[in-house]
């Protein structure tokens, strides 16, 4: 292919080039003068034939930033959530009662990792003995929601660590691009999140400890609770920049603005001066191809 910078230059305004009859509106380029178009910049024309600007090519930049900005803010929010859930043993919480009254005495806690039963000191959970008495897929499922739990945090982590370095370094290629990337990192946490929560309560629910062992009663406590709300939380991130990210798209073409077009407009034929001898529609997009391309 001829280089754009002479093709001008040959062209002129009787050329029937100019003038051909497509399927797309007819484009007639120049003046009725005969003044010469070699200054003209095609790469100001989009594929419909109109001028590109501000009202045919949206600018994504600005709602991405905003999307990212906000995301910072509410996916730290989300990691805090988690970092709470994980070192604080509330996941549940059991009252005990007394025998024969229906009045709460002491209450008792369940985490992750450990247990704080009736006020005394915290210990390990699963113990031993509850491997013992429970089976061990009970102490395997457990910690397996445990893990779940630190594998996410480690997900979100550097999903926030990805957020800050969109906005800091700020170009354009990764600014448009980089939600796809962010939005796969928070997703991943959000699996091993629901998980886990799913996990410690179906535990709740099919666990003789649970249910009134030593005369104590368990229910779901505020570390569920927080775990469940952070990755909650971070599903409508994960939606709000799928969406903007979505919608950044060149409504034209289907891919953003900074992607090059189909491979199969760098096969279009010229004549033997080095004009392109096919439809203008064709050589209409590869200029605003090449246009795009040098200004991304």
């Amino acid at each position: 292919m001829s280089d754009f910078g002479d093709l001008g230059s040959k062209m002129s305004v009787n050329s029937p080039l100019l003038r051909a009859q497509s399927s797309s509106p007819k484009i007639v380029v120049g003046n009725d003068t005969g003044d010469n178009v070699s200054d003209f910049d095609y790469s100001r024309y989009n594929r419909g034939g109109s001028v590109i600007g501000q009202d045919t090519i949206p600018e994504p930049d600005y709602a991405l930033k905003v999307a990212y900005r906000t995301s910072i803010f509410f996916h730290a929010l989300a990691i805090s959530l988690t970092i709470a859930s994980i070192y604080y043993p509330r996941w549940l919480r059991g009252k005990t009662i007394s025998d024969g009254t229906s009045s709460p005495i002491a209450y008792s806690y369940i985490g992750l990792g450990e247990q704080c039963l009736d006020g005394q000191p915290c210990t390990k959970f699963p113990a031993p003995s509850d491997c013992r008495k429970y089976g061990e897929g009970f102490c395997a499922a457990w910690q397996s929601a445990a893990f779940a739990m630190w594998v996410s945090l480690v997900f979100q982590t550097t999903s926030e660590f990805a957020l800050i370095c969109t906005v800091i370094i700020g170009t354009k290629p990764i600014i448009r691009r980089g939600w796809k990337l962010i939005c796969i990192l928070v997703g991943i946490s959000i699996l091993f999140q629901f998980v886990s929560t799913i996990t410690t309560a179906l535990l709740l629910e099919t666990t003789p400890k649970f249910h009134g062992h030593d005369n104590r009663i368990w229910a779901l406590g505020t570390g569920w609770g927080s775990a469940t709300v952070s990755w909650v939380l971070s599903l409508f991130i994960t939606m709000g920049i799928s969406i903007v990210g979505i919608m950044s798209q060149s409504p034209s073409d289907g891919t953003d603005d900074g992607e090059l077009y189909d491979n199969d407009l760098d096969s279009f034929t010229t004549d033997g001066d080095g004009l392109p001898r096919d439809d203008f529609y064709y050589y209409n997009r590869q200029t605003r191809r090449n246009y795009l391309a040098c200004n991304t």
